[in-house]
């Protein structure tokens, strides 16, 4: 397998990385010895795989906890780098239309 599989195809399919990061979750591994990584075959190869989404985010809350704590044990908060102007809008745009969105719900 090229490496051009593993690659993002582009703003043209914005959620074609998904199906990638779904084929990587996972190793393939023979199913005699349960040890080997193995290639997928070739009729797994180009099917569509699914990204449990709840999964990864569960898995990226422990991981930014995770990160959090080591940032707080070892004192280093000051070298995090801070967001530009332009992304922390986006941060907080994005964070206010959630909040609308509740809002809205919870009016009808």
């Amino acid at each position: 397998m090229s490496r051009d599989d593993y690659t993002p195809r582009g703003l043209s399919d914005p959620e074609s990385h998904l199906d990638l990061a779904g084929q990587r979750q996972r190793p393939h591994f023979d199913a005699g010895t349960g040890s080997e990584p193995v290639a997928p075959s070739p009729n797994q190869q180009g099917r569509h795989v699914t990204l449990n989404t709840t999964l990864e985010v569960d898995m990226l809350r422990h991981k930014l906890r995770t990160l959090e704590n080591l940032v707080e044990r070892y004192g280093i908060s000051s070298r995090i780098p801070s967001l530009s102007e332009a992304e922390e809008a986006r941060a907080l745009q994005y964070r206010c239309e959630c909040l609308e969105a509740a809002c809205k719900q919870q009016s009808k």
